[in-house]
């Protein structure tokens, strides 16, 4: 039997932490060392640990911040003031370019509200009926409430347009803007007294109507962009992007009156009178809508609509490619500014019998729609809880019976064989046919179709 010797037991021994950093560096070479790299507002800084175990700067583009000098953090500090962090990575890749048409935009409008502004104040400063002279200060507030009054019930009345806003957003954009320019246009001739006497009703009415004329202009526009900050937000940053933009915005308001005042002095210095005003409005309204159709053109940003259904599958079947949005053009926008669509989910009507209901409810299990026919014309049911996909499904259901019903091989087909024909075109997963709408240039996370907002559970 062979007996192993013991060995003498080896007490524990405890690693002080300057033991363990002379093991670490003998074991690595300084090239070996841990290291990591930070980015923010597109700056880089390489830190890494000495031989010692102390963090150190060791590279990138950047400077460590307790290094940098005060230009330097100035600069920082002004990017993180005016545009949300990381806006390199945190906002979409149209965000930089719309942004720069935006201030254009809003310089230029700036500028010129400020002159139409001061003169339309000081024309109704002038007015016999509701100067200081006659009226005082009670009777300029009266019309000012008037005027807001006014603005009010007209915002009013226009928001049960806005669907149409939002359906063709690109197009509404720009006409929003022609209207809002056309507005201020038509206020700007409060200035010039040979033009109010001979309009009925005088400042008061040219007033009333130019404000009208911009309240429409401004609720569309406001309805087509509302969804424009929620896509470029694109890492979930939405109220750190609205921050910025409003920022970027009180930063370029301050040039503007700055412009604006500068403007009015040289109008005065030049003596070019009251008829100067409709002018200035005159140019600021072009650039400002040429402004604001080079930031539509530069704006990602198609929702999937009936209209773009329509186009996607007006290809022939053999195409492996779907059509992408059409190239903006500003007379195709105008021309298609009425359009709401022809399909409205969540219609009122029913299966006129039993049996087609039964019917119905067997060809349609396993989807979250059911469309029939009554009098040659689709009307669409929503189930309750339906989903995006569930609402393009249906619309692209219809736009396939459409397509049928016009098809001289279905002539002689009864209204249910049209359904169930158009039924096997739809697919049951429409998941894959709108990542291909995205990749040819749709925003599939944003859909708009007419919706009743009714739903039915079966």
């Amino acid at each position: 039997m062979l007996i192993q010797q013991a060995r003498p037991a080896i007490a524990p021994r405890t690693l002080t932490g300057a033991s363990f950093l002379a093991i670490r560096s003998a074991s690595r070479r300084p090239e070996e060392q841990d290291q990591f790299t930070e980015t923010f507002q597109g700056r880089s800084v390489v830190y890494g640990y000495d031989a010692q175990g102390q963090l150190r700067v060791q590279g990138g583009d950047g400077k460590n911040p307790g290094q940098r000098s005060l230009l330097d953090r100035a600069r920082a500090m002004g990017k993180r003031v005016i545009f949300p962090p990381n806006v390199e990575t945190s906002v979409s890749k149209d965000y930089m370019a719309t942004r720069a048409w935006h201030a254009a935009h809003y310089f230029v409008h700036g500028v010129g509200g400020f002159v139409v502004g001061a003169a339309t104040a000081a024309a109704l400063a002038g007015d016999a009926t509701w100067g200081a002279a006659v009226g005082g200060g009670a009777a300029m507030a009266s019309f000012g409430l008037i005027r807001n009054y006014a603005c009010n019930a007209t915002g009013f009345l226009t928001s049960f347009q806005v669907d149409k806003a939002e359906k063709n957003p690109r197009g509404w954009m720009i006409a929003g803007e022609a209207l809002h320019n056309l507005g201020m246009a038509v206020g700007a001739l409060t200035a010039v007294p040979s033009v109010t006497a001979h309009v009925p009703g005088g400042l008061f009415s040219l007033t009333m109507a130019g404000a009208a004329l911009s309240t429409i202009g401004g609720v569309m526009k406001g309805a087509a962009e509302a969804n424009v900050n929620q896509r470029q937000a694109v890492d979930g940053n939405l109220a750190q992007l609205n921050i910025a933009n409003s920022h970027q915005d009180m930063f370029n308001g301050i040039l503007a009156g700055a412009g604006g005042a500068a403007l009015m002095a040289g109008i005065h210095q030049a003596h070019l009178g009251a008829a100067a005003v409709p002018a200035v409005a005159a140019v600021t309204g072009i650039l400002g809508t040429i402004a604001l159709t080079q930031w539509v053109k530069n704006l990602d940003y198609n929702p999937v609509t009936e209209s773009a259904l329509r186009r996607v599958l007006s290809a022939p079947d053999s195409d492996s490619k779907l059509l992408g949005p059409k190239p903006d053009k500003i007379l195709d926008l105008m021309r298609t500014l009425g359009e709401e669509g022809k399909y409205t989910l969540g219609g009122d009507q029913r299966p006129l019998s039993l049996e087609r209901s039964h019917e119905l409810k067997a060809l349609f299990q396993g989807r979250n729609y059911m469309l029939d026919i009554q009098n040659g014309k689709a009307y669409i049911m929503m189930r309750e809880n339906c989903s995006l996909e569930d609402r393009c499904q249906a619309v692209y259901q219809a736009i396939q019976l459409e397509k049928l019903q016009a098809d001289p091989k279905f002539a002689n087909a009864s209204e249910m064989e049209l359904v169930r024909a158009s039924l096997e075109r739809t697919p049951l997963d429409i998941k894959p046919f709108l990542k291909q709408m995205k990749e040819a240039g749709w925003s599939t996370d944003i859909v708009k179709f007419s919706d009743t907002g009714r739903r039915l559970r079966w």
